[in-house]
């Protein structure tokens, strides 16, 4: 520590004077004084030590965190804050599918070579080729429509631990996700020499879903779909039901409607897909609305991923009375658009 004091007296008087004043003496004993304090290292004994710096509060400085410290005076990179929850299913409404009113078209009459893998159609599961085939002898619109038909045989598994099922069915993945609004229109017909309900049979068959993804190919997902049309006979009735909703959460029959054998029925589907209650869906049936113009709303998605449509017949577990039979179902004028006018095969 260096003194901040100038000395400008000196001994003199004590050496050039023989007997000094006492006035002198004084002023040179001040002077001694001054020279004490001004040669002092700052290492005295007698100073008073320095204060102890204040010791450092280490914590979270932020205000917006979740554990902010309002003691802390150095900020230690702890901080942590609340995850941002997304609103669920579509707080900012649906985005139209396509700017475009008819977006995809299949109508069998100009396929190369009558082959069905040369149709928009990239999905088949369960049948074999032969199961599948553009024919000449009935059709909604034109000359042509597609049929599918089903044996014992025609047997898929979606896992090891699954049960083997008996199916044939086709289908077109559209890539829509959560909140796009879409519609799809197709006609079908159940042919007169259908076997509805094999004797103490169930009769179940499923003719059309839309079914979620995994993304995973060796796991395929084995949840019942959001979507799905059931053709078979109840208590003497024989119809269609309209299933819609998750499992477990809201899944149920929009509407049962008894139909005929041999004839043309013509479908649309008016979907907003969503994982939340803001989902919904239309349905009418050969130009009628199925819930008399309602909407049936709630959760349509059981992930995110593109729920695709497929159609055929659709039976259960190999071996069940139900699926000892071959059957036959027919389907034209499938569509996929943005409103009721371009995807009604009427």
């Amino acid at each position: 520590m260096v003194n901040e004091c100038v000395t400008f007296m000196t001994l003199t008087p004590f050496r050039f004077m023989a007997e000094p004043s006492p006035r002198v003496f004084a002023i040179a004993l001040a002077t001694l004084m001054l020279l004490s304090g001004c040669l002092s290292t700052g290492n005295d004994s007698s100073t008073d030590p320095p204060n102890d710096p204040i010791d450092d509060i280490l914590g979270c400085m932020n205000e917006n965190a979740t554990n902010y410290d309002s003691n802390a005076t150095v900020d230690d990179g702890s901080c942590e804050f609340e995850e941002e929850t997304p609103e669920p299913g579509c707080p900012d409404g649906f985005e139209p599918y396509s700017e475009d009113e008819l977006v995809i078209y299949e109508g069998f009459e100009e396929v190369e070579d009558d082959d069905p893998q040369n149709t928009i159609f990239k999905r088949w599961e369960g049948a074999p080729e032969e199961g599948y085939t553009i024919v000449t002898e009935v059709s909604r619109s034109g000359t042509k429509s597609f049929r599918v038909n089903i044996t014992p045989d025609d047997q898929t598994q979606s896992g090891p631990d699954r049960p083997v099922k008996n199916r044939a069915e086709f289908g077109i993945n559209a890539g829509h996700g959560e909140c796009i609004d879409i519609w799809y229109g197709w006609s079908f017909m159940i042919p007169e020499d259908y076997i509805v309900n094999p004797e103490n049979g169930t009769g179940f068959n499923v003719i059309a879903q839309w079914h979620d993804q995994t993304g995973d190919p060796d796991n395929r997902s084995t949840a019942n779909p959001p979507l799905s049309i059931v053709y078979g006979s109840r208590d003497g009735q024989t119809g269609i039901g309209f299933k819609y909703g998750l499992n477990d959460v809201n899944r149920h029959f929009m509407a049962e409607i008894p139909i005929d054998k041999g004839v043309w029925y013509d479908l649309v589907y008016h979907i907003g897909w969503s994982m939340a209650e803001d989902g919904y869906t239309e349905i009418w049936l050969n130009g009628e609305s199925i819930t008399n113009g309602t909407l049936t709303t709630g959760p349509n998605m059981h992930n995110w991923r593109p729920h695709y449509w497929k159609a055929g017949l659709y039976r259960g577990e190999v071996g069940q009375d139900s699926t000892l039979t071959n059957n036959s179902i027919f389907f034209d004028e499938f569509r996929i658009g943005m409103t009721y006018d371009a995807v009604a095969p009427s």
